[in-house]
């Protein structure tokens, strides 16, 4: 990997350190306060690639930026890696009582991974579709995380690191960087989720978020925590063009599912949902003359399911009835509201066999 000198230049300013001096040979820079290093430390930034110790002066300053600056949060290859290419790090630390020695139990950890590529690919699908609810993109999710890497873990409390490309091109919103946006997403949980009052979140309300966030991305992060049995935590950024540590102690699970829930109830009157699935149940008792036929269709994707509760008139129903028989794929589309299994439709616009 070759190092890009104006990556680590970029990244100091960025994080407000200052020169305090150059020669043709280094840049000297002070870091800010914010860092709470002594008043005293340097880092030099070697400029003259010709300089007979440049790698091995390369290999210091990132062996400091690793063990000194970020306090082996991030390791001496992952900033090798970001001075060089267009990725970032996420770096999710735990810590409890089962981490502290720095392991973690087999079930959490792959609880943890699981849920974690769900929030990557639920940021992609929105950021593709620039729908609030019930986008899909499941091809480009599938092309971006494949390039996706789980890092090594570092000693001392269990951190889970993961590096992926910073930037998504050619999207619903242009370009974006991930990792910004994935820190975003996390500080509006903690700031705005935790403490907003839950009868302002109105059609307006969400609309000032229409391309922030969507119901699938905050159901992923508040499965991190549910599912993963995270009670306190900190997320922290890293690419060349940003860094963002932030400390989540106090994500109340079910603060958070009445939040999704109450945008939820905002956006699927204002939303119709598509899906594409299998006719799992008829329960029409006379499907010929009967105006209203109850049919289940479910949709599995990347082992997610979706349940849709859906009734159908007569001629509908026929076709459901040959979907279930010949086990075809149906499209079906609608206004949805919520049930206890999933989803319900009552007026239908659209249901065919595919």
């Amino acid at each position: 990997m070759k190092i890009k000198l104006e990556n680590i230049q970029n990244f100091l300013e960025k994080q407000n350190w200052t020169i305090l001096e150059s020669n043709k040979n280094f840049v000297k820079y002070s870091p800010s306060a914010e860092l709470n290093l002594p008043k005293e430390y340097f880092l030099e930034i070697p400029v003259n690639v010709s300089q007979e110790d440049f790698l091995e002066s390369l290999e210091k300053l990132t062996g400091k930026l690793s063990n000194e600056v970020y306090e082996t949060l991030f390791s001496q290859e992952d900033f090798f890696s970001i001075f060089s290419r267009n990725i970032s790090v996420v770096a999710l630390r735990i810590i409890d009582s089962n981490t502290e020695d720095g392991t973690i139990a087999l079930p959490r950890i792959a609880e943890i991974t699981n849920n974690l590529q769900k929030i990557f690919r639920k940021i992609i699908e929105f950021v593709y579709t620039g729908k609030q609810i019930f986008g899909s993109a499941n091809t480009e999710a599938k092309e971006y995380l494949s390039v996706c890497k789980v890092l090594p873990t570092p000693k001392s409390i269990f951190t889970a690191r993961i590096e992926f490309p910073t930037f998504l091109r050619d999207t619903y919103f242009g370009e974006i960087n991930l990792s910004e946006r994935f820190f975003q997403l996390i500080d509006f949980v903690k700031k705005e989720v935790m403490n907003v009052d839950i009868s302002s979140v109105n059609e307006n309300y969400v609309a000032q978020y229409q391309d922030f966030f969507s119901v699938e991305i905050l159901t992923a992060i508040r499965n991190l925590y549910k599912n993963s049995n995270i009670k306190k935590s900190d997320f922290s950024f890293l690419n060349f063009d940003f860094f963002g540590k932030i400390e989540t102690n106090n994500i109340k699970v079910d603060i958070f599912t009445e939040y999704i829930k109450q945008v939820e109830s905002v956006l699927l009157p204002l939303n119709s949902i598509e899906i594409i699935g299998k006719v799992h149940s008829l329960t029409s008792k006379d499907a010929l003359h009967a105006a209203k036929n109850k049919v289940k269709i479910v949709c599995e994707e990347n082992e997610e399911k979706l349940k849709i509760n859906a009734v159908l008139d007569s001629q509908k129903y026929q076709l459901a009835i040959q979907a279930h028989a010949d086990n075809y794929d149906v499209r079906i589309s609608g206004i949805a509201k919520p049930s206890k299994s999933g989803y319900s439709i009552e007026k239908i616009e659209d249901f065919s066999i595919l």
